[in-house]
C-alpha cells in the first residue's frame, strides 16, 4: 500500500513539473518577454536650441526593419507606423502593435509624421512647408527583439536652420525707421546685380532616405525669409530667443547666393561666402548691420557670422 502511494506521489510530482516547465519553456509563449514581446518605442525630439526635449502630442513615423535590409513583416505591420508622445509618460504610443520575432531588428524614424508613406528613402521634403524635420534610428549599443523590445530612438535634424539679428551701428546713425520690407535668398551676378532669371538658388522639394538623414533635391527655386519681414533693426538687436529664421535643406555649393533685403523701401544685396555651408543639424546665424545708409555684416568677433550644433548633446553632421 505504501509503496502505490509512494509510486503516485512521485508520478504527481514528476507529472506537475514537466506540464510547469512546458509552460514556462515554451518559446513562443508571449507572456516569457516583456510586453509580451510587443514593440515599445522612447524617443527624444530636440527642437530647442538649449537641447531641451519635448513629449506633447508629437508625431514620429517609424519602419522596423531586419538586419537593415528586409522588413521584418511582409504586411504592413512594420511599415510607417504613427507614434505619438504623451505628456505623462516616456513611451510613445504606437498606432499598431508589433510583436518582434528572435531576429534582431532595427527602426528607422522620421518626423513629422506623413500618411501613406511606403518608402523608408523616399520621405516628402517641401520647405514651403516651413516645418522641420528629424530622422533618427534606435539605439545600436542595445540589442532589439522580442527578449528585449524597447526601442531608444534619438531624433537628429535633417535641416540646418538659418537665422538673423538686426542692428543700427552706434556710431553712424540710420535716419529711418529700420522695418525690413522684403527678404529672399537670390542669385547674384558677379557685378552684385541680382539675376532674376536664375531659380536654382536653395532646394524646394525632395526626399529624405530616414535611415541616414540625407536629402535628395527634386526641385530647387528663390527663398523668401517671411520671418525677417516686418522686423526692425536696432541698437541692442534682437533677443537670441526671438531671432528670426528659416530651414534650409544642408548646402554646401552657394557660388553666386546672396541675401536680397528691402529696408524702407531700398534694396540692399550681401553676398553669402562662396566657402559657407549650411549643415545639417547647424545653426547659422547672420548678424545684419545698418551703418549709416549701409548694410553689412557685423563686423564683430565671428565677423557677422556664427555656426554652432542645433543640440549640445550631438555632434555636426557633416554633409
Amino acid at each position: 500500500m505504501r509503496k502505490n502511494i509512494l509510486r503516485f506521489f512521485l508520478c504527481t510530482v514528476v507529472g506537475s513539473s514537466f506540464l510547469a516547465c512546458t509552460e514556462i519553456d515554451d518559446p513562443d509563449n508571449p507572456d516569457n518577454f516583456p510586453n509580451q514581446g510587443k514593440l515599445q518605442v522612447k524617443a527624444a525630439l530636440y527642437t530647442e536650441e538649449n537641447g531641451t526635449s519635448f513629449h506633447h502630442e508629437k508625431n514620429i513615423g517609424i519602419f522596423l526593419y531586419k538586419n537593415n535590409a528586409d522588413l521584418i513583416y511582409a504586411d504592413d505591420k512594420g511599415i510607417n507606423i504613427k507614434c505619438t508622445s504623451q505628456e505623462a509618460d516616456d513611451f510613445w504610443k504606437l498606432s499598431d502593435e508589433v510583436e518582434l520575432g528572435a531576429a534582431d531588428a532595427t527602426v528607422f524614424a522620421y518626423y513629422p509624421f506623413k500618411d501613406n508613406l511606403s518608402d523608408v528613402k523616399k520621405i516628402p521634403v517641401d520647405m514651403r512647408k516651413k516645418e522641420d524635420l528629424c530622422f533618427g534610428i534606435n539605439d545600436q549599443q542595445a540589442k532589439l527583439n522580442r527578449s528585449q523590445p524597447l526601442a531608444f530612438i534619438t531624433m537628429r535634424h535633417a535641416l540646418a536652420k538659418v537665422r538673423f539679428n538686426l542692428i543700427l551701428d552706434s556710431e553712424e546713425e540710420y535716419s529711418g525707421p529700420g522695418i525690413v520690407e522684403d527678404a529672399r535668398v537670390v542669385k547674384c551676378r558677379a557685378d552684385g546685380v541680382i539675376d532674376e532669371d536664375r531659380y536654382n538658388v536653395l532646394t524646394i522639394e525632395g526626399f529624405m532616405d530616414a535611415s541616414t538623414g540625407r536629402i535628395k533635391t527634386s526641385a530647387s527655386g528663390k527663398m523668401t525669409i517671411d520671418a525677417l519681414i516686418g522686423k526692425a533693426f536696432s541698437i541692442k538687436g534682437i533677443k537670441e530667443s526671438e531671432l528670426p529664421f528659416f530651414y534650409s535643406v544642408p548646402e554646401t555649393d552657394m557660388q553666386g547666393n546672396a541675401f536680397a533685403i528691402v529696408i524702407d523701401g531700398k534694396q540692399h544685396v550681401i553676398r553669402i561666402d562662396n566657402g559657407t555651408a549650411w549643415r545639417a543639424s547647424t545653426i547659422n546665424t547672420y548678424t545684419f548691420r545698418l551703418k549709416g545708409e549701409v548694410l553689412d555684416l557685423a563686423q564683430n568677433e565671428d565677423n557677422g557670422f556664427d555656426v554652432k550644433p542645433w543640440e549640445d548633446i550631438q555632434d555636426e553632421i557633416d554633409y
